[in-house]
């Protein structure tokens, strides 16, 4: 295998691969989808999904091509293009719905539709970008996601180029539309760090690169496109950020391709590699060198982070023996020994060690063969006592091998002491006889007492920091999590498994899939440990493209999709859910899936081409697209309307050398499924004649049976009585006068044309437009809309003008149908809600957590939020209670601007209609327009800041001959009586600084800050500050006296020590004053230096305005 587990751990063993970085997470291609997909269904139960898209591109001379209810799968991505040097990654969308119209406008002239057709999943579109996975840091939580954000997407590339659009303008065209998206529609997450927490094995900054797997760039290969995210994460107590690999040689692909025994899937999909210095220096070794005692300490022997035998090597300790004093009489008479020993020990400097087995295990050894002298005195009765030393060899060797125990049911890991762990133990005499038998005994006896006691000792090595790591620190969106599966020491600690539902939560079998109308399907519970619960599951299904298009679910989760006359479009989309209630929590958790449905397993584009036989028409080519393989036939056409030529799943039609009679000849292209006989039409529309009457639409993309449609002449608006109208070619009818069409009940021909004309004084001119029918066309089930209300909720229509500030608006509206009867929104049209500018109708833009820019344009001052974004409404209130509505939906405003501005209302109908809330004499008084108001933020002088130093906490008050001393300053802000809080706030640069008694090398007074958040307890300071003082001199992480910041507050400590080395690396970086950028609860900036009292006074602190 190209990089099974085998291979991998062996090219890691005897290497430090994490780099100097704390650890390193790869997720690959299959599950970042997977969590794309989730996110991409899940959007759908909160109105908040990717929405259809619209709009025109310009192509050249006078050609456009319309693109309406454009529909994108969820965003895919794979890594040919990714080279660990950046976080390039390939962006993949379906375009599984909509309509192309390929039109023809020349200024002054009328429009005139070339060809069109209805875009299905299987005519196999797509669009294609480079994409920038991004790290953005909450300005709130703290916690870092790697996200994926559409609007970065560059060098687009489609096969919709096709139609004749360029890839410049398929990319401008597609990024406009992006862009304009609500920023959470935008944003897709792919992993969260969380850099809250004080272990040391906390997430303090990360960097994102892109890897291929092997085989990934190769387009020949099984693996192209393969790939992982790659985060490499600093942790707390790492000083300095590692180094990133400069190419794809720099590093292995951390993620082993072994596959499931009788399954073409992979046993892995993500991996989490902890340093050996994490994994040795800061756990293993300092829970050995604790639990032994008796000054054992290590040192690294072979750290040359290349290769060699890593090991940690004991430089001190070891283990003394209480005095041996034995007394016995031997058999000899008149012979008593006495043995004493005072000073027996077994060292453990050079001798013991932590090591890396070669089957990717640690070993704790103690080997040694030592000699020790013993003094003996024979006691001969009656004779002179002899004084002798004797040797004794110690020879001993003890094995500690420990197991990697993993348990995916709990997803921790442990250390146990393996069975195959050995102790040996030997005592001779050197050049002594057999009386010397009890000290043979004695010695051997307090030796494996020691041996054993180690055993005892160590049977389990428990480090939940590791566990904490990955189940608290590295989150995944959906509540996903990484299972751990194996765990192996080829140096660094190597953790493989899969990204799945963590404890409580589950994913449904299939996430994503196309079927056509009346198709059967089982759902199956995917979750890796808690399948039992699938008996307690419910089911669901919501439809987003109609209220008649949802199909339906069994409670053993078998779904039966839609029929055909329930479709409301060419393509529509269900969404199942599945619920269960969590026992332990009693959380309601579910998971989603979508079906596409499809009205035919085959479709043809284009669906419809115009030829203007006035011009030496070319030949052009149908392409048909199936959900099967069968082989296409394709039937022959009637003589004088051209030829067919077929061949496969394409045709060419050449258009007819002589023109047939009359103005309008329709000619019916069709692809035949040789095997299901399931046919699929086009047409192609024959016109012939000067027709200059400019009728609109030129072309309608769908128009369901009954289903009605007014034409007309824009420059007869004032004389519509002048026009008569005729249907030409196809079915429906079409009111002579009006110009209002409607379709036929039975639709048997695909496209209607209309004619419309006129007499001009010298002779009868006409134009025409083309009408698409279809059984399955978006149907709009209501005629107007009552009650179209945009509303504050927020208790006033002010907000100040910092960007983050918001109004709360309720915007509601109540279709009705032609009977004048009340009828719901549809999901999509509500999802389509919107606000817009009231004078110029444009849709306001979305931002997101970050709000509006400070250098914002001036066309960019206003925006829309779907969130509340948790800053407090202006002036202060209680929100009005929400009315439960299920036409309303719940939008803010924010801005930078100063000027008010009148807010309106957009909607979009099924069918694409547009609605707004100015129409039919909207106002403010009917609350369908709404002004809102910005508000200059005050400016706070430093007076306003109560910077307060609290009762000394340690030390006494004469700073003279106290030279140990710790302070607590908070800083808060206040308006006449009332404290406004801090919401949130970050450091611009570091968030300690340092200051010396003098600048001499010698000296050792100085002071160092720290800093508490709102509420908390804790005291953190700069990591590269505190690093560089000993461990028994650093203080205490938990705030002395009791003390707790005030809510809303900042505290800032300020440390005064005797002992505190003067350091001119630290000081060039931390001498400079703490910088802080505070929002308060009401979106206002403001910034605050904290700085020592003077160069000369390190004793206090004090604030200055920024």
């Amino acid at each position: 295998m190209a990089n099974s587990k085998e291979y991998l751990l062996q090219a890691m063993k005897g290497r430090a691969n994490t780099l100097g970085w704390g650890a390193i997470v790869s997720f690959n291609r299959t599950k970042v989808n997977h969590l794309l997909a989730q996110q991409h269904i899940a959007r759908f139960t909160t109105e908040s999904f990717l929405p259809a898209i619209r709009g025109k591109i310009s192509l050249v001379g006078n050609e456009t091509v319309e693109l309406s209810g454009l529909i994108l799968s969820e965003p895919r991505l794979s890594f040919e293009n990714a080279s660990l040097s950046d976080a390039m990654a390939r962006l993949h969308m379906d375009i599984v719905g909509g309509t192309v119209t390929h039109l023809d406008e020349p200024p002054g002239n009328p429009s005139r539709a070339i060809s069109s057709f209805n875009i299905s999943e299987q005519h196999g579109y797509w669009l294609e970008a480079d994409i920038e996975l991004r790290k953005v840091v909450g300005t709130i939580n703290k916690k870092s996601e790697v996200v994926l954000n559409l609007s970065e997407a560059t060098e687009f590339t489609s096969n919709l180029i096709e139609s004749g659009i360029s890839e410049t303008l398929i990319g401008d065209f597609f990024q406009t539309q992006f862009d304009a998206l609500p920023v959470e529609q935008q944003i897709y997450s792919l992993g969260i760090l969380d850099l809250n927490e004080d272990d040391l094995l906390a997430p303090k900054d990360f960097y994102i690169l892109t890897q291929a797997a092997p085989g990934g760039k190769d387009i020949k290969a099984d693996t192209y496109g393969d790939g992982a995210v790659v985060l490499f994460v600093r942790t707390k107590n790492n000083l300095y950020n590692g180094i990133l690999p400069e190419d794809d040689s720099g590093m292995p692909f951390f993620i082993p391709d072994d596959k499931i025994p009788g399954e073409d899937r992979s046993m892995y999909s993500g991996s989490l590699l902890l340093s050996r210095q994490a994994m040795f220096h800061w756990y293993i070794a300092p829970y050995i060198s604790t639990h032994i005692g008796r000054g054992l300490s290590f040192e690294v022997k072979d750290d040359s982070e290349e290769t060699g035998d890593y090991q940690l090597l004991a430089t001190s300790g070891g283990f003394a023996v209480e005095k041996i004093d034995i007394t016995w009489d031997e058999s000899d008479w008149p012979h008593h020994y006495h043995f004493i020993k005072e000073d027996l020990s077994f060292n453990f400097r050079g001798v013991l060690f932590i090591t890396i087995t070669p089957d990717y295990r640690f070993a704790l050894k103690w080997q040694n063969s030592v000699t020790e002298t013993f003094h003996f005195m024979d006691d001969i009765s009656g004779w002179p006592d002899e004084h002798k030393n004797v040797d004794v060899r110690f020879n001993y060797s003890l094995n500690m091998l420990f197991d990697n125990i993993l348990s995916s049911e709990e997803n921790t890991l442990r250390f146990v002491q393996s069975p195959e762990s050995t102790l040996t133990s030997e005592v001779t005499i050197i050049g002594g006889g057999g009386t010397h038998w009890p000290l043979l005994e004695k010695a051997k006896g307090e030796l494996d007492l020691i041996l054993k006691m180690l055993l005892d000792t160590f049977k389990t090595i428990d480090i939940p920091e590791i566990n904490f790591f990955a189940i608290n620190h590295l989150l995944f969106p959906e509540n996903n999590a990484l299972i751990l599966k194996e765990a192996y020491l080829p140096g660094d600690l190597a953790l493989f498994g899969e990204i799945d539902p963590g404890l409580s939560s589950f994913s449904l079998k299939p996430l994503y899939t196309t079927v056509q109308t009346g198709a059967v399907l089982q759902f199956e519970i995917v979750e890796l440990r808690y399948r039992a619960r699938a008996a307690d599951i419910t089911w669901d299904v919501r439809d987003i493209d109609g209220a008649r298009s949802k199909g339906d679910i069994t409670q053993d989760g078998v779904y039966t999709a839609p029929s055909l006359g329930q479709l409301e479009d060419k393509t529509t989309r269900n969404i199942v859910t599945a619920t269960y209630t969590d026992p332990d929590t009693q959380q309601k958790v579910t998971a989603s899936a979508m079906v596409v449905i499809v009205a035919s397993s085959m479709a043809m584009a284009p669906a419809m081409h115009a030829i203007d036989l006035r011009y030496s028409p070319a030949p052009f080519m149908f392409r048909v697209s199936s959900l099967t393989d069968s082989p296409i036939t394709w039937t022959p056409l009637p003589d004088g309307l051209g030829t067919l030529t077929g061949t496969g799943q394409q045709a060419t039609y050449v258009p007819p050398t002589l023109p047939p009679a009359g103005k309008f000849n329709p000619v019916t292209v069709e692809a035949v499924d040789t095997v299901t006989q399931q046919k699929c039409t086009g047409i192609v529309l024959l016109v012939n004649g000067v027709m200059p009457v400019n009728v609109q639409p030129a072309f309608h993309p769908g128009l369901a049976p009954l289903a009605s449609l007014t034409l007309s002449n824009p420059s007869m608006r004032n004389a519509p009585q002048s026009l008569t109208w005729s249907v030409e070619v196809g079915d429906g009818s079409v009111d002579t006068t009006s110009g209002t069409f409607t379709a036929p009940e039975e639709i048997t021909f695909p496209y209607s044309v209309v004619k419309c004309g006129y007499y001009d004084g010298i002779g009868t001119q006409s134009g025409y437009g083309v009408i698409h029918l279809s059984e399955v066309a978006p149907r709009a089930q209501w005629v107007k809309v009552v009650d179209f209300k945009i509303e504050e909720q927020s208790g006033s229509a002010s907000l100040f003008a910092n960007g983050l500030a918001q109004v709360m608006l309720k915007v509601s509206v109540q279709p009705l149908d032609e009977n004048g009867q009340e009828v719901d929104l549809t999901a999509s049209e509500k999802a389509s809600l919107r606000l817009i500018f009231k004078d110029s109708l444009n849709d306001l833009p979305y931002v997101g957590e970050s709000g509006i820019p400070d250098d914002a344009p001036a066309d960019k001052q206003w925006a829309a939020n779907k969130s509340d974004n948790g800053y407090r409404y202006y002036p202060p209130a209680a929100p009005a209670p929400l009315a439960a509505n299920d036409n309303s939906v719940i939008l803010y405003i924010q801005t930078r601007g100063t000027t008010p501005q009148l807010i309106a209302a957009a909607l979009t109908r099924a069918d694409y209609a547009e609605f707004n809330s100015t129409q039919d004499g909207g106002s403010e008084e009917k609350d369908n327009i709404i002004k809102i108001t910005p508000v200059v933020p005050s400016s706070y002088t430093l007076d306003y800041f109560e910077f307060t130093k609290l009762p000394r906490v340690e030390g006494g008050d004469d700073d003279d001959y106290e030279l140990n001393t710790t302070d607590y300053y908070t800083l808060r802000l206040k308006d006449g009586s009332q404290f406004i809080d801090f919401l949130s706030f970050e450091f611009e640069g570091h968030s300690s600084m340092v200051q010396w008694e003098s600048r001499q090398y010698e000296e050792e007074m100085g002071s160092y800050t720290g800093f508490a958040l709102s509420g908390s307890n804790t005291l953190q300071f700069e990591t590269v500050v505190i690093q560089t003082i000993p461990q028994e001199l650093r203080p205490a992480s938990t705030l002395l006296g009791g003390i707790t910041v005030p809510q809303g507050g900042i505290l800032l400590s300020l440390h005064r020590r005797m002992n505190f080395a003067y350091n001119n690396l630290i000081e060039s970086d931390f001498a400079k004053p703490v910088r802080l950028k505070l929002i308060d609860e009401f979106g206002n900036s403001h910034r605050i230096t904290v700085q020592f009292k003077s160069p000369t006074n390190r004793n206090e602190l004090t604030i200055v305005s920024d």
